[in-house]
């Protein structure tokens, strides 16, 4: 089981060696452009000629030699502004979590207040532990589906997603069953890696009830999407994802106790298949996006993760781990999950 101090550790190491050291943001701006067709010249003394030279002002020696005070420059690359720094998209969510500091994360939810009162009763006449009952819907569901979004692929949709695009478009993965399963195998767990700091009795809730939840899920997928019927095919289908996730599970716990180089091994094997002729770049880019996760959950509170504030952020986005904080939702206002019943999760991270 790993320990808060291990997670920490890990997940504070954003610089790292190996594949990020080599491929630095995934983009090798000389290559890109070294061949470009269009180059500026330059004089010496820094002073850029401002139009071409037209056949009526060229010199009569020959065009091929070039001057000996001039230099070839390449163009600046124009490099997109992804990320606004100022821009907070949970602003207005701030303000009103200070106005509701005093409210329970059930009134918060919009159930009323002799609603809340009375559930509470309820699952304390029947002894009922809260935070354990609580990881059904949240890891069962909200973060079953963020896992699953990640590579849904609908054999009959004519469109993906937005993540699903990224994954199928931008990175060249063939779209099905399988790759959707290892996408989203790569985003279940990470997640399992933050549940394992929880309390250890709630750990075994929370994971159990992420990875019922996306068998389930893929076990109607094939029955209603991919219309198949046969009972045997879809319990040994189950069966070898079951395994798979098994080692991807291993494979990915190796690569973060180790370095990038581990890391982006295991994401060859089970995202890329493999194959030889493997961008680099695009599996650098990767590797960072596990890594800023990483962070990013090590961050986040036991109280916040464990009532489903934790969100993934788009794979397309500057890996910054200082930046992707700010799309994370805020933290609750307070620890109540029902009026009067303080949450056994901590607060502070």
């Amino acid at each position: 089981m790993a320990s808060r101090g291990v997670i920490a550790r890990v997940g504070r190491r954003q610089s790292g060696v190996g594949l990020l050291g080599m491929c630095g943001n995934g983009l090798d701006i000389s290559r890109q452009y070294a061949t470009s067709p269009q180059l500026k010249t330059e004089d010496v003394s820094g002073n850029s000629d401002k139009a071409p030279t037209t056949s009526s002002t060229q010199s009569s020696e020959s065009p091929s030699a070039p001057s000996a005070t001039t230099k070839t420059q390449l163009p600046i690359p124009k490099v997109k502004q992804i990320i606004d720094p100022t821009y907070d998209p949970y602003a207005p969510i701030r303000q009103q979590a200070a106005n509701d500091a005093n409210k329970s994360l059930a009134e918060l939810g919009g159930v009323s207040l002799w609603k809340a009162k009375l559930v509470l009763k309820f699952m304390q006449l029947f002894r009922m532990d809260i935070e354990e009952n609580q990881a059904a819907p949240v890891a069962g569901r909200n973060y079953m589906q963020l896992c699953k979004a990640q590579g849904y692929h609908n054999p009959e949709a004519k469109e993906f997603g937005a993540s699903a695009k990224f994954y199928y478009e931008h990175m060249g993965l063939t779209p099905s069953l399988s790759q959707s399963f290892q996408i989203s195998a790569l985003h279940i767990w990470m997640l399992l890696v933050r549940m394992r700091a929880l309390p250890d009795k709630y750990a075994n809730a929370y994971e159990q009830a992420l990875v019922d939840g996306i068998f389930l899920d893929l076990e109607k997928r094939m029955v209603n999407e991919y219309k198949i019927k046969s009972n045997r095919l879809i319990n040994n289908t189950l069966k070898e994802f079951n395994l798979q996730l098994r080692g991807s599970v291993l494979a990915y716990d190796e690569g973060l106790m180790a370095d990038d180089t581990v890391l982006g091994a295991a994401i060859w094997r089970n995202i890329f298949g493999g194959k030889k002729d493997v961008n680099m770049a695009k599996l650098a880019i990767m590797v960072r996006y596990v890594r800023t996760h990483i962070f990013v959950l090590e961050k986040m509170s036991d109280f916040d993760f464990g009532v489903g504030r934790f969100v993934f952020f788009p794979p397309w986005i500057e890996h910054n781990p200082d930046t992707v904080l700010r799309y994370q939702p805020p933290p609750l206002p307070s620890t109540y999950i029902f009026p009067g019943y303080v949450s056994k999760f901590r607060r502070d991270n």
